[in-house]
């Protein structure tokens, strides 16, 4: 499967993290809407679940996707306190991402029309909730989940 749009769209994300808050101003606190530490653990655990579901494509079982564990604030943090800081999340993306593209670049047009079974939530919001072909799932990261928090990224990180 071609991932030349996927690569496009994690290098926009990775380029804007690189640069860093425009103003130096701290995420939030417990409790508080995401922070760019958290939109960037997010994206590391979504491209895990995604990894292993295209993994399970390559395998021949089909395992379902589900995105739940990528909005949990408190895994979301977790991560953050394992990789280190925003540096060590930005590599994490980078590992993240490089392995979630390799998988997919692996994928044949037979593989790519495989159904997964989604579940995706956007908060407390089920937006997906029924098969889709694997190609389809990563269409969605790369033209709609990836400019989606590239966009949140830019607002937090504040102007350069």
């Amino acid at each position: 499967m071609d991932t030349s749009e996927l690569e496009a769209a994690y290098r926009s994300v990775l380029d804007l993290a690189a640069r860093g808050p425009g103003d130096g101003s701290p995420g939030p606190g417990d409790g508080e809407a995401w922070g760019p530490d958290d939109v960037l653990a997010h994206l590391v655990l979504n491209d895990r679940l995604l990894a292993r579901a295209v993994r399970s494509v390559l395998d021949g079982t089909a395992q379902p996707y589900d995105n739940l564990d990528a909005i949990d604030v408190a895994g979301l943090r977790s991560l953050t306190g394992d990789l280190g800081d925003t540096a060590g999340l930005i590599g994490g993306l980078e590992s993240s991402s490089r392995e979630l593209m390799d998988l997919a670049g692996r994928l044949d047009e037979a593989q790519a029309a495989t159904p997964v079974p989604v579940r995706i939530l956007d908060g407390d919001q089920l937006v997906v909730d029924n098969p889709l072909p694997v190609r389809s799932l990563l269409n969605i990261q790369a033209r709609r989940h990836l400019p989606m928090h590239e966009a949140q990224l830019s607002e937090l990180l504040g102007p350069r």
